[in-house]
C-alpha cells in the first residue's frame, strides 16, 4: 500500500511538472523523490508520468490518480483537524441532562452561550429527574447534569446556579386572596400537593423544613415527582403546592401563582453537576464558556 509520503510526492510534481522543483518544495533532493514515486508505479502496476529530457507529463493513468489523491491528502488533513479541535474542545458533544423545571428555568441561557461561543460542540440534551442524572454520570451516559442534587459526592464538581423562590400555585378560582394577602399560616390543614420523598428528594425535604419552621402542617392528598403533573392537578382542583416561580412562564391558565413573602427567606437552589475525572474536553470548554 502507498503512503501518504509518495501521495505528497506524487501531488508535487503533478502540480510542478518538474522533479527538480517538487524536489525543492518537499524540502528534499530529486534523487530520493524520484524514487519515491518509481515506488508508487510499481505499486500501482501503472505508469503515472510520460518523461524525456525536456519535460514531464501526466499519462491518463497519472490524471485519474491525481484527483483521488488530492481527496486523501484532503481527508487526512481534515481528520487532523478534526481531531485537533476535538483535543482542544471546540469541537466535539456533550451530554446533558436536565429536569424539566431547572430547564425552564437555566437551559436556554446555557444553550445561548454555547451557540455563539462553541458553535461546533453538539449539546446532546436528555430530560431526566436528578437521581437518574447522578447514575447517568456513574456511567457516562451524561456528561453534565442540571438539576437538584444533593452535594458532597467526592467524585462529582457541583455550580450553583441563581437561586429562585417558591410561590403558591392555586386554582384560578381559589377563595385565596392574591398578592400581600397571604401567610404561610394559611396553607395549615390546607389540601396539599407534595413532593414525593424518594424521586423528588430535594423539594420534599425543603418543604418540610419550611413547614417545621412556620408550624404550618398542610393536609397531603397527593405525592408527586413532576412538577408539570402537580400543576394538572393544582388546575384540576386537587390541592395547593408550592412550585419554583420559574413556572410563571408555562403554568397553566387554571393556576393562580401567588407569592408569598415568607417563603422570601427560603430560595430552592440549582446546581450543574459532573465528573471531576472527566476526560471530554468539550465540557471542559462549556464549563468555561459557563463561568466554571
Amino acid at each position: 500500500m502507498f503512503t501518504f509520503d509518495q501521495l505528497q510526492a506524487f501531488v508535487a510534481v503533478a502540480q510542478e511538472l518538474h522533479f527538480g522543483r517538487a524536489a525543492e518544495r518537499l524540502n528534499m533532493t530529486q534523487p530520493p523523490l524520484s524514487r519515491q514515486i518509481q515506488s508508487l508505479e510499481r505499486q500501482l502496476e501503472a505508469q503515472l508520468f510520460d518523461r524525456s529530457t525536456r519535460s514531464v507529463r501526466l499519462t491518463a493513468a497519472g490524471r485519474a490518480f491525481l484527483v483521488e489523491a488530492q481527496r486523501i491528502l484532503a481527508l487526512a488533513q481534515t481528520a487532523s483537524d478534526s481531531a485537533r479541535r476535538a483535543a482542544s474542545g471546540v469541537s466535539g458533544s456533550v451530554h446533558i441532562g436536565f429536569t424539566s423545571v431547572v430547564g425552564h428555568a437555566h437551559l436556554s441561557a446555557i444553550l445561548r452561550s454555547a451557540a455563539e461561543r462553541l458553535p461546533d460542540v453538539e449539546l446532546v440534551l436528555h430530560e431526566m429527574v436528578t437521581a437518574a442524572q447522578l447514575d447517568g454520570l456513574a456511567i457516562g451516559a451524561i456528561d453534565l447534569g442540571l438539576g437538584r442534587p444533593s452535594l458532597g459526592d467526592p467524585e462529582l464538581s457541583y455550580r450553583e446556579l441563581p437561586r429562585e423562590r417558591l410561590v403558591l400555585a392555586v386554582p384560578a378560582d381559589s377563595p385565596l386572596p392574591g398578592a400581600r394577602g397571604i401567610s404561610m399560616s394559611d396553607l395549615d390543614q390546607l389540601n396539599f400537593i407534595m413532593y414525593n420523598p424518594e424521586e423528588s428528594r430535594y423539594f420534599y425535604d425543603h418543604l418540610t423544613w419550611i413547614f417545621s419552621v412556620h408550624g404550618v402542617k398542610p393536609t397531603y392528598v397527593q405525592r408527586i415527582a413532576q412538577v408539570h403533573t402537580m400543576m394538572g392537578l393544582v388546575e384540576a382542583g386537587i390541592g395547593a403546592a408550592l412550585v419554583p416561580d420559574s413556572t410563571r412562564g408555562w403554568a397553566p391558565s387554571g393556576v393562580r401563582l401567588i407569592d408569598i413573602a415568607d417563603l422570601g427567606n427560603f430560595p430552592i437552589a440549582s446546581h450543574l453537576v459532573w465528573r471531576r475525572d472527566s476526560t471530554n474536553p468539550a465540557l471542559g470548554s462549556l464549563l468555561e464558556v459557563l463561568g466554571r
